[in-house]
């Protein structure tokens, strides 16, 4: 009995994850490289190192990248554009929502910004056709292979009512 409640045991210990969230699978860093490679037409003299980086740098990196090129009188325009829109509350800046969206890492980093063309799209402001100009994808190759993959939608200089 003793022998199998040390089997049991062992045998828990070896399937047991800890009941937390499953492990990260490590990206496929060679063949997006190569695909990074064959998209911009270059060619690394070695594979880049992925680096992972905290929320907070993340958000601090790009907020400095934002304000560094987007203009301040672009910023209040756009965003006044957007709480015009009822696409942002009244309280609420771009600035800090980008601030909020920077801190969340990759997974589900984009989700707020597809769910509001989506939104878009369901509201009428902009037509289906041109939702399919944003790729985007879960897995990093596979978004790589849609990018070279990726023919603009065929539409004429305006699209009418019926065609939306």
């Amino acid at each position: 009995m003793a022998v199998l409640a040390v089997a049991l045991y062992g045998l828990w210990l070896v399937t047991e994850d800890g009941g937390g969230e499953p492990a990260a699978v490590a990206a496929p860093i060679p063949v997006i490289a190569e695909r990074v490679e064959t998209l911009r037409d270059l060619r690394f003299e070695q594979i880049p190192r992925p680096v992972t980086v905290t929320p907070e740098q993340a958000r601090r990196e790009g907020l400095a990248d934002l304000d560094r090129n987007y203009p301040p009188e672009r910023l209040r325009s756009d965003e006044e554009i957007l709480k015009l829109l009822g696409l942002i509350d009244e309280d609420d800046g771009l600035r800090d929502l980008a601030a909020s969206l920077f801190g969340e890492g990759v997974a589900g980093y984009y989700d707020p910004l597809l769910a509001l063309f989506s939104h878009a799209v369901d509201e009428g402001f902009v037509p289906l056709q041109h939702r399919a100009l944003v790729i985007d994808d879960t897995d990093p190759a596979r978004l790589l292979d849609r990018f070279t993959a990726f023919r603009p939608p065929a539409t004429g200089k305006w699209i009418t009512r019926e065609e939306r």
